[in-house]
């Protein structure tokens, strides 16, 4: 018995440790923070709510948050692949990506 407390009191020591370095991400996020996590707008977070792709949780009156889980579950799970527009080129052309920051002239 005496082990198991000495066991217990040690993880919870090694968690309060990293809770101060900040090395456990919290689970849910906000809007705002699930769109610069995920790279998506606001708008596009929303109607993937909307639509009952992703769940949308109430922590308090008026703040909406969303589990990062289910978010990174939803991209991962995500097999479209860009067939037109912004992005085909990425997946459809076998010339090399050039890097937009660095200046080049053209003739």
């Amino acid at each position: 018995m005496v082990d198991q407390a000495a066991a217990i009191v040690g993880m919870l020591n090694r968690i309060e440790q990293r809770l101060e370095r900040g090395t456990i991400a919290p689970r849910f996020k906000s809007v705002a923070d699930t769109v610069v996590y995920a790279g998506l707008s606001a708008d596009s977070i929303r109607r993937l709510v909307e639509r009952g792709d992703l769940t949308a949780y109430r922590s308090v009156k008026g703040k909406i948050v969303l589990d990062i889980q289910e978010v990174d579950s939803f991209i991962l799970g995500s097999t479209n692949r860009p067939q037109n527009g912004r992005g085909a080129h990425l997946h459809n052309s076998t010339e090399p990506v050039v890097n937009l920051n660095e200046k080049t002239r053209r003739p």
